[in-house]
């Protein structure tokens, strides 16, 4: 480079970085990293430089000199424009064109006098800094490692904007992405972050956060054992589970921090839809930017209760098939609630959960706490206004280390309760809603806060624009201040401190003023639903809430839940042109639209069948033709379906849900059975179509036409109920099986006795062809084939098929006790009982027995052991245990409760009876007084 432009870069790299020194320090810059910094800028200016001279013929003359130094001073001075050239260093996006122009303009330049193509010269002088950076990252032991990594993996999310098909910018003209990179702790951390209950930044992992241990698939691993477990598994799902609060998103946020070298955490957008393609894509792309370092690619998907189900059930289907690793590159974490992972559609995944901190790490936190709290102090607070702000504070640091330890290691609370209790104490709730109180209900400022809860609570916040539309008189400055909410000045979002302290402060603002504030604020929500970034709060809101689980008290969860409702339906009901105004909310994105069909749903009110709310069916009707005007429409099947699922909301608040109507919709849906798109919902609406069908005739014995519609409905039903096994989990679905078990054991042997059993049997079947035997259905089927009731050709053959659907069921519950003693009760009952079979089945029957299962589960265990049992003394005892076993399972009236149900009670019933007659070839008073207590039990 000539000397006199290298003298020219020089000077310009340094005004930048003095131009600048305020947010370098800010950033926490090293000597080291600005005097890295400054080299890079001087070799970009370098270019630039060249590029201008190159333009003008290639001469340089100290007449030209001086004028390129004069107008790139000018510009590199104005702080604004500094700011930008450092951000292109530092931050996760360089200098927007745009914004380079504009500011150009306003500092008086016209871009088309520049010394040369403006655009073109702050392109070169990007690119130009991004490998100078590059380069100087590369050297051992670079001061600039780090920082460079997280631009470089910045420039790759830019880059794969246009990859995932979503072109766009927000507000300020930056590419929007679906993921952000999780960055390492650096600047100085805000101390009051822990005492206020805020999201604590990866800057405090170095102490409490990481010491706390994961649990994965039941094994602890430490934190740095949970790095190299997701560097040895890539392609896995992870899901993280827990209670809200419990520190999840910091030890992340904590164990990025800690990874730089060898991990890139990248936290998913909530308002983006997964997909596996772009996680592939973004993977890639690292790894091949440093292929010698191997980094392990970890993407963060955080689910909360706002998900709509379409959401929850297109994350399964996304992360589908690739559990076991294969080509799959990246690490899914999926982060959330426990509640919300109860609404996740069935998916194998490893399983894992942070344990509370142990009595180890509690002095750890309380040295955070107490350094949190002289930080304040020498800020200039004063003890009496940090004892009003944090009442309990100092009491707890000088309170002794058992009673830090009751507080900090309270294994019943979540993390975030522990850190509030030690500093607000034991009535921190009612401290918190207090901050609201102080600002004086209903005034702008304590409207604005209810506001700003609501969108916290939804996992959103509220930007300023927003803000200054919906409560211009609030006095957001002031209030933003921890006072009592933050600011996010880089997203330009205001969020409650945390979700949890906003529940609270929505809760107890419900119960006190009886619903009406939060009905007025979400009301005033609604009424704005045409202004930009408003309308996405309501759905966003009500599915929130609809799955909310109480902090406190339930009964003042349901009372916010009815106040949001309320105010939703008002607000709604008063805008004109409802659908069109959501429709235009939804961007011709079906995706957003089915959001707000579910939420519509909810907000019909299901205590009892009220014709007024028939104009939210309208209104979703409405939607529904919308679909097909998105860019992104269903599957014509999909969308026949959640138009009878409409009309069936319709048929019920105009009490039109007959027995007729309930039939044509089951045919009308029953085709779409395996289709791709069928998910958990589907198959959930469909058998209980077909059990209110059929309860509405189960006392009838059916002929004809009717018994005709009878075999279709309950095939429908018990294929229904099968297939929604087979895309969940047995206890999320407890009611519906409860109703299955009323179904095949009771009401279609009346209805249809001649059928039952072919019924089962075609049930049994399509379980195993699903892959997920279902064990009940497999059990009672060999309970009919041994009694007779289900009729092959001969005896032997009714055994032989029970054997086998017996041995299909044992193949996939090993100890299955109810399967077990069928079993037994077919080799007792066979012309030939004994040889190697039975010792086989002897030797799986004492394995079972030794797994430690439930009391009903041991109690089958011991009959089938008796059954078996050659010695008449030990199978006298093992059936007087099984009759004990039973009997006490009936006498806590566990076979009555709603985990149970019928299938439970019934099944006992067959099993006593059988016990009981084989004790009575024996004597004695133990079991005359076992006798006399079934007899009481039976009556």
């Amino acid at each position: 480079m000539d000397p006199l432009l290298f003298g020219i870069a020089t000077n310009l790299a340094t005004d930048v970085l003095k131009a600048t020194y305020r947010r370098s320090h800010d950033s926490g810059l090293g000597d080291a990293e600005t005097r890295a910094l400054r080299r890079a800028f001087t070799r970009a200016f370098g270019v630039l430089t060249s590029d201008v001279v190159q333009a003008r013929d290639g001469k340089l003359t100290p007449e030209l000199a001086a004028l390129v130094e004069g107008q790139l001073r000018r510009l590199v001075t104005d702080a604004a424009m500094a700011d930008l050239l450092l951000a292109a260093a530092l931050e996760e996006r360089g200098p927007d064109p745009n914004r380079l122009r504009e500011r150009f303009e306003e500092l008086g330049f016209d871009p088309q006098t520049f010394l040369t193509d403006f655009d073109t010269a702050m392109s070169r002088f990007r690119y130009a800094l991004t490998d100078e950076l590059l380069q100087a990252a590369g050297g051992a032991g670079s001061p600039l490692f780090n920082r460079v990594v997280l631009a470089q993996l910045a420039a790759v999310r830019a880059g794969l904007v246009h990859l995932a098909g979503r072109p766009g910018a927000d507000e300020r003209g930056t590419p929007a992405g679906p993921y952000s990179v999780i960055k390492p702790a650096d600047g100085r951390p805000d101390w009051r972050t822990l005492l206020d209950g805020s999201a604590l930044p990866a800057v405090f992992g170095v102490a409490g956060i990481l010491e706390r241990t994961l649990l994965i698939e039941d094994v602890p691993y430490e934190a740095t054992a949970v790095l190299a477990w997701l560097a040895g598994h890539s392609g896995r799902t992870v899901f993280l589970a827990g209670s809200r609060g419990d520190g999840k998103t910091s030890y992340l946020n904590a164990l990025a921090a800690r990874s730089v070298d060898s991990h890139c955490f990248l936290r998913w957008g909530r308002d983006a839809p997964f997909s596996v393609q772009l996680a592939e894509d973004i993977a890639a792309k690292i790894q091949r930017a440093d292929p010698a370092r191997a980094i392990t690619v970890v993407i963060v998907y955080p689910i909360d209760a706002s998900c709509g189900s379409q959401d929850l059930d297109q994350l399964c289907y996304e992360l589908a098939g690739g559990v076991g690793g294969g080509d799959r590159r990246a690490v899914v974490i999926v982060e959330g609630e426990d509640g919300t992972f109860e609404r996740l559609p069935f998916y194998a995944a490893h399983w894992t959960k942070l344990l509370p901190p142990g009595p180890e790490s509690v002095q750890l936190w309380v040295s955070l706490l107490r350094r949190a709290h002289d930080e304040v102090r020498h800020e200039g607070e004063d003890e009496r206004h940090i004892a009003a702000r944090y009442p309990n504070l100092v009491q707890f640091l000088e309170s002794s280390p058992e009673q830090q330890a009751e507080v900090l290691a309270d294994p019943q609370s979540p993390m975030i309760v522990r850190l509030l209790r030690a500093v607000y104490g034991a009535d921190m709730w009612g401290k918190l809603y207090d901050e609201l109180v102080q600002l004086k209900p209903p005034s702008p400022d304590a409207m604005c806060y209810l506001k700003i809860c609501l969108a916290t609570v939804a996992g959103r916040g509220v930007p300023t624009v927003l803000i200054n539309r919906l409560q211009p008189d609030a006095q957001w400055e002031l209030r933003s201040l921890r006072n009592p909410w933050v600011l996010d000045e880089e997203e330009d979002q205001h969020v409650a401190r945390h979700r949890m302290i906003a529940q609270v402060v929505l809760e107890k603002a419900a119960k006190r003023s009886n619903g009406r504030l939060i009905r007025e604020c979400m009301s005033d929500f609604a009424a704005h639903l045409r202004t930009p970034k408003c309308g996405d709060l309501v759905p966003q809101i009500v599915m929130t809430v609809a799955h909310l689980s109480p902090v406190a008290a339930e009964d003042e969860t349901d009372g916010l839940r009815r106040a949001v409702f309320y105010g939703a339906r008002r607000g709604l009901q008063a805008v004109d042109d409802v659908a069109s105004a959501i429709e235009g909310q939804c961007d011709r994105d079906y995706r957003k639209l089915s959001t707000w069909m579910e939420m519509v749903r909810l907000l019909v009110p299901r205590q009892s069948r009220d014709s007024s709310h028939l104009w939210l069916v309208e209104l979703h009707e409405d939607l529904l033709e919308a679909a097909d005007r998105t860019d992104n429409p269903p599957e014509s099947e999909r969308l026949n379906y959640y138009w009878w699922k409409i009309r069936r909301l319709r048929a019920w608040l105009l009490n039109k849900d007959d027995y007729e109507f309930l039939l044509d919709a089951v045919r009308q849906v029953a085709p779409f059975i395996g289709a791709q798109w069928c998910r958990a919902d589907f198959y959930t609406d469909l058998f209980r179509w077909c059990f209110q069908a059929a309860r509405l005739r189960w006392t009838e014995r059916m002929s004809g036409q009717n018994a005709i519609d009878s075999r279709f409905l309950y095939t429908t039903l018990f294929t229904a109920y099968e297939r929604l096994r087979s895309c969940t989990t047995e206890d999320r679905i407890t009611d519906i099986r409860i109703d299955f078990n009323t179904m095949i054991l009771r009401h279609v042997h009346w209805t249809l006795p001649e059928d039952a059993a072919g019924l089962l049997e075609d049930a049994w079947k399509t379980s195993v062809a699903l892959g997920c035997p279902d064990a009940q259905v497999g059990t009672f089927l060999a309970e009919l084939l041994l009694t007779g009731a289900a009729s092959p050709s001969s005896h032997e053959d009714a055994t032989a098929s029970a054997c086998r659907t017996l041995d299909t069921v044992l193949d996939a519950f090993p100890h299955h006790g109810e399967g077990l003693f069928l079993l037994a009760l077919a080799q007792n009952s066979s012309q030939s009982p004994g040889g190697a079979s039975v010792n086989s089945l002897r030797e799986q029957i004492a394995v079972a027995r030794q797994t430690g299962d439930s009391e009903l589960n041991q109690a089958f265990l011991r009959h089938a052991a008796a059954l078996i049992e050659p010695d008449a003394s030990c199978r006298r005892q093992l059936f007087l245990d099984a009759a004990t076993g039973y009997m006490d399972y009936i006498d806590n009236r566990r076979a009555y409760n709603l985990n149970s149900g019928h299938y439970a009670q019934d099944r006992l019933h067959f099993a006593c009876d059988l016990v009981f007659h084989a004790l009575a070839r024996f004597g004695g008073p133990d079991i005359e007084q076992a006798r006399r207590r079934h007899r009481r039990l039976a009556s």
